[in-house]
């Protein structure tokens, strides 16, 4: 069985959650993870996914919202579909209007996925953010940097109840991150695998 790479305990006064940093961006084979992600759903009262939006889900987290949907757990989007489609609109238009491109290896980025390798990850969204910053008008940015505060915030409700999180990776370590948020309201984090 493979493990999943990148999954933190989070404890809320003894209550415990998972959180999963999804590869948003590099695809991998989610069928070695399924154990694994059955596993992180056993005992949880829902899920909570970055949207709702199946059209433009990620293959790890559709494989999460299909087995917790066969298990007729909750699922919980921790951005509305409007705010994800603006999200996806304005990184689009940001793509068509930058043309510099992102200087990473891809099957360097899976391979440091697959290892549970964060350094390397986070150069990654460094050199995304920054591409980001350049790309995108500053309003945008702006609400592009709120993202991680509205979905730790809109997160914190659930997490009363053992729940699995499961967002792009990027929103767990490149800081300011969710689960330095988590820390902050008290919440204890720690890393798993």
């Amino acid at each position: 069985m493979n493990k999943l790479p990148f999954v933190w305990e989070l404890n809320n006064k003894g209550i415990i959650s998972h959180a999963i940093g999804s590869p948003h961006g590099l695809e991998i084979r989610t069928s070695l993870y399924t154990p694994e992600v059955i596993k992180y759903l056993q005992g949880k009262t829902c899920v909570l996914l970055e949207d709702e939006d199946e059209f433009h889900r990620q293959p790890l987290d559709k494989m999460v919202f299909d087995l917790a949907y066969d298990m007729d757990m909750p699922i919980r989007g921790l951005e509305t579909i409007e705010e994800s489609n603006y999200t996806r609109g304005v990184y689009l238009l940001a793509s068509l209007t930058v043309l510099k491109p992102l200087s990473y290896d891809r099957i360097a980025a899976f391979k440091s996925y697959a290892k549970g390798d964060e350094e390397p990850l986070r150069e990654v969204c460094r050199q995304q953010e920054e591409w980001l910053k350049e790309a995108l008008e500053p309003i945008d940015y702006i609400q592009h940097c709120a993202r991680n505060s509205n979905m730790a915030e809109r997160s914190l409700i659930n997490l009363t109840k053992p729940s699995l999180l499961i967002v792009g990776l990027a929103h767990l370590i490149l800081e300011p991150s969710m689960l330095s948020m988590y820390q902050e309201k008290g919440i204890g984090v720690k890393r798993l695998q």
